[in-house]
């Protein structure tokens, strides 16, 4: 028989913890298949303060639908081409240049947000009021540098946003102080924080159906790579 798993089951050992991902043993029973069958939803951003050139980013004005030819920018996505739509021409109406950044996702500058109903929120604050509840973190905002901010709440405020690193140890390092210390000087000897978790994975996953064991495997193989990234 399938174990059930409470929702915020941690795997936990030595200043690490791994939150594991929405899997079929924790949805209440006769809704498994439901869950299974409807993903939690993501939604992402990207902001690029130089912008993108669009020659080599837009497919060409005279090629409408989904053979068009694909765009150098976009040649990597080609495999995944059914599953994306370009959309050009999306004008916000704000001449500020490069200032412009903050207003990607509102298209309202903030001192201007005064007159808006709902400010300057922006359109992933917005959405994570609305789907936030299903996942640990109602959304996270990661830069690469100090000035790419995009992301407002309804109130105006600049959402802080965090380094790769800083998302690393919000998602897997646990709260103490002396935890994280150990955590982190352990991922600093390139060490994963997997190795610390996995002999408990290991029973975890044994009593888990097939659906959750290859999504079980797929996450621990996402945090792998994760980890990968961030020692070179």
């Amino acid at each position: 028989m399938q174990k059930k798993l409470d929702r915020r089951f941690f795997l936990k050992g030595a200043g690490v913890a791994i939150a594991l991902p929405m899997l079929e043993a924790m949805a209440p029973a006769g809704r498994a298949a439901t869950a299974a069958a409807k993903p939690v939803k993501r939604f992402v951003c990207l902001s690029n303060n130089y912008g993108i050139y669009k020659k080599t980013f837009f497919p060409s004005t005279d090629q409408a639908g989904a053979n068009y030819e694909m765009p150098t920018t976009l040649k990597p996505l080609e495999k995944h081409r059914q599953d994306f739509t370009v959309f050009s021409n999306l004008d916000h109406g704000n001449t500020i240049g490069h200032q412009g950044v903050p207003v990607l996702l509102s298209g309202v500058r903030p001192h201007l947000a005064i007159h808006y109903p709902e400010g300057n929120i922006s359109v992933d604050q917005k959405i994570a009021e609305h789907v936030g509840a299903e996942t640990r973190f109602s959304s996270m905002t990661v830069r690469v540098n100090e000035s790419n901010f995009v992301s407002f709440t309804r109130t105006g405020v600049q959402v802080p946003a965090i380094d790769l690193r800083g998302m690393y140890r919000a998602l897997f390092l646990a709260d103490s102080a002396d935890k994280k210390a150990t955590a982190a000087e352990r991922l600093k000897r390139h060490n994963s924080i997997l190795d610390v978790v996995l002999e408990k994975a290991k029973t975890i996953r044994k009593d888990l159906g097939q659906r959750d064991q290859r999504k079980f495997d797929e996450y621990f193989e996402a945090v792998r790579t994760l980890e990968k990234k961030i020692a070179q």
